[in-house]
């Protein structure tokens, strides 16, 4: 706001009186201060009086001044205190508590945002609500502390020989524990796109203030294997590597160049006449010729490159479907999804989006009817994958909706086909209410592949993905990047409890890290979303995580 405000006295423009006594007159017309005697005239720096309350700035204007007020205040002087919560800025959402220079919102169930304006997902509300879960986590850290005091109080903290026992605990099992020398009749590898060791810290962090922890003594369903290690991600020509080259390292066992899918380093990306004699086969494809099941579950597409990597041969990772093929290559290169299902005809499961590619473009899409296909060249690739698995007196199902998801009964399904989104699935926080027809989640995925898959006497092999952690990165959506990676430590819960360590080997890894920084000195128990508990060097408030 802005209020103009005048001298009370006025002598030729710019010029104020010089005295000893405040008083004012009219001299020839205009007013001024006398001291008793002629009046003197001289330049006056009204604003060298500080005349503006509450940190408003002053400025000069006309035989005057102007005071410029701060957020929250008004007035001539900016001496008026503004009642920010009128109007109600947090309507209907949430509380607004007026402060100083301006309000707070306390959001109600349901809501979040400055204003508590933002809407979340009833899913969201009841398991990831982020705003619920900062305050929970304050709140936490007050008690905590309180706790502490009194228990330091009593004599009753946990003391060093507590934590010497801790760790004698630990040492002493991994001393007693064995080796498992079993040969693996099924093997399972999880993969989190994107899910570096600072996001596995994050996301251990959050989950364990989601369940009202602290979150940093929390462990994730893979911190307590009994191995771990740590693993290169370069590829042949990359100091960086892509999913593409990543994928191919982990499941076939050969390092190669960025953009290329299931070939080696002398394959040119977008170069056909360069793939025949350099293909490699994956470990999808060992287990077949052992005569095991094989699954594939993506919350992306099954034809993204880390999928890919398992069942298809291409010189360029995005040539998933026929219309990003460039004409002068598809007789050579099929491309991605087409290999899939025509090439590939023996894998039991594939679960995940990417419902168009499989789609041509002149097919209605069941979710979005204004919306079609992607194909060009008239096929419908789930028809094929159904009529095929008929054919050969195969059970076959195939799904796009969690209803018809959760009626797929494993015992009669020899062969299940899901693709719940046209492109990759939602976010784990969005899959129920962001979606139109719902979508099951990564552990549900899991569980049905697992029951299916398991029915074949000689074992199986099972690829997860949770593709989603990655794309959330890429876009600085922390938040989202960690609910996505404690959907994939559900998924992996839920693998240990279905199966054995004496026949089962479970894998879980990542096919690279993500530019997230993890940093400040916040005090045990402080929101891993929130701020840290000290400013910047330049003195400004930063947050726990940063890109």
């Amino acid at each position: 706001s802005k209020v103009k405000k005048y001298a009370l006295f006025s002598c030729d423009k710019g010029f104020k009186l010089v005295g000893s006594r405040v008083r004012v007159c009219e001299k020839h017309g205009r007013q001024y201060r006398w001291d008793g005697s002629d009046a003197t005239c001289l330049a006056i720096n009204y604003c060298e009086q500080s005349l503006c309350f509450n940190d408003g700035s002053c400025t000069e204007e006309g035989d005057g001044y102007t005071c410029i007020c701060p957020s929250g205040f008004t007035g001539d002087h900016c001496e008026t205190d503004i009642n920010d919560c009128s109007p109600d800025p947090c309507s209907p959402g949430g509380t607004c508590i007026d402060g100083v220079y301006s309000y707070t919102c306390v959001c109600k169930p349901g809501y979040t945002g400055d204003n508590c304006d933002i809407g979340i997902p009833t899913h969201f509300q009841n398991n990831d609500d982020i705003g619920k879960l900062i305050r929970m986590a304050q709140e936490n850290i007050l008690k905590r502390n309180e706790e502490n005091k009194q228990a330091r109080m009593q004599g009753k903290s946990v003391g060093s020989a507590e934590w010497i026992r801790q760790g004698q605990d630990t040492v002493n099992y991994a001393a007693n524990r064995g080796l498992n020398t079993n040969l693996a009749k099924n093997v399972i590898i999880f993969i989190g796109d994107g899910m570096g060791l600072t996001t596995m810290s994050a996301a251990r962090i959050l989950r364990g203030q989601q369940l009202g922890g602290t979150g940093e003594e929390h462990q994730l369903s893979w911190d307590k294997f009994s191995h771990s290690m740590l693993a290169k991600t370069y590829s042949v020509n990359g100091q960086t590597p892509d999913s593409a080259s990543t994928a191919n390292a982990m499941l076939t066992g050969v390092k190669t160049s960025d953009y290329v899918i299931g070939v080696d380093e002398e394959v040119v990306p977008q170069m056909c006449d360069t793939v025949a004699g350099h293909e490699v086969d994956s470990i999808l494809r060992w287990s077949k010729r052992e005569g095991k099941a094989a699954g594939l579950i993506t919350t992306t597409r099954p034809s993204h490159a880390t999928p890919a990597a398992a069942f298809a041969h291409s010189p360029y990772r995005y040539w998933e479907g026929d219309h990003q093929v460039p004409e002068s290559e598809e007789t050579q290169c099929p491309d991605i999804t087409k290999q899939l299902v025509v090439n590939n005809t023996d894998i039991e499961v594939i679960l995940g989006g990417g419902r168009s590619y499989f789609m041509n473009e002149n097919q209605e899409d069941p979710e979005y009817p204004l919306k079609s296909g992607f194909r060009e060249d008239g096929r419908d690739l789930i028809q094929e994958w159904y009529d095929h698995k008929l054919s050969i007196n195969q059970r076959p199902a195939y799904v796009w909706n969690i209803s018809a998801f959760n009626e797929v009964d494993p015992a009669n399904t020899d062969y299940l086909m899901g693709l719940f989104e046209r492109k990759s699935m939602h976010n784990d926080a969005d899959r129920i209410s962001g979606d139109i027809a719902g979508e099951p989640s990564i552990s549900e995925m899991t569980q049905k592949a697992i029951e299916i898959l398991s029915k074949n006497e000689n074992g199986f092999f099972l690829l997860v993905e949770g593709g989603l952690i990655d794309a959330e990165h890429h876009a600085g959506r922390a938040a989202r990047a960690l609910l996505e990676t404690i959907a994939l430590d559900r998924a992996v819960e839920t693998a240990v409890n279905m199966t054995s360590e004496n026949d089962t080997l479970i894998l879980v890894t990542a096919d690279h890290g993500h530019v997230m920084a993890f940093g400040g000195y916040s005090e045990r128990g402080n929101p891993i979303l929130g701020k840290t508990l000290s400013d910047a060097a330049d003195g400004k408030p930063y947050t726990t995580l940063t890109y």
